[in-house]
C-alpha cells in the first residue's frame, strides 16, 4: 500500500514560546483524510478530518475553518481534548537563497522534497490553546 503525505510545517516562536503547526493531507491506496497537528513546548496533538475539508490554492491551505498562508494563521479548533482560537499575522517573508535541498534537489524520484518559505518574519497575534494563552 503505498501512501502519500503532504504537510507543511509552520512554526512561530517568542522570547518565551514555542508553536508549530502542521497541516497535512493524507493519501493511500483506498482511504484520504487531513490533519493539523499542534505541538507546543510541553504538548502535542493531531486533530484528523474528512479530506473533504481541505482547499488548497497556491500558498494559503485550508483545512475546515483553520487557514494557513503567506498572510499568516487563523485556528479554530474544538474537540473535546483540544481547544484553539487565534490568528497569527505573518509580516514580510524572507525567502533564502538557496534551495534548502542543495543537490538532493536535482534527484529524480525523490520521495521528500522541502522548501523553505521564510526564515525570519515578524509574528504578531495570539493563540489560546485549552486555555493557554500563546502571545506573538
Amino acid at each position: 500500500m503505498q501512501h502519500c503525505f503532504y504537510g507543511w510545517y509552520l512554526k512561530c516562536q517568542s522570547d518565551t514560546q514555542t508553536l508549530a503547526v502542521i497541516p497535512a493531507i493524507h493519501n493511500t491506496e483506498n482511504e484520504r483524510s487531513c490533519s493539523i497537528q499542534v505541538i507546543t513546548d510541553k504538548e502535542a496533538w493531531t486533530v484528523t478530518y474528512p479530506a473533504d475539508l481541505f482547499r488548497r490554492t497556491k500558498r494559503n491551505i485550508m483545512i475546515g475553518e483553520n487557514r494557513f498562508g503567506e498572510k499568516g494563521i487563523h485556528l479554530a479548533i474544538r474537540t473535546p481534548q483540544l481547544t484553539i482560537e487565534g490568528n497569527l499575522d505573518f509580516g514580510p517573508l524572507f525567502p533564502l537563497k538557496y534551495d534548502i535541498m542543495g543537490p538532493f534537489a536535482l534527484m529524480p524520484l525523490m520521495e521528500c522534497r522541502h522548501s523553505v518559505w521564510s526564515m525570519c518574519h515578524s509574528v504578531r497575534g495570539n493563540v489560546w490553546i485549552n486555555g493557554q494563552k500563546y502571545l506573538f
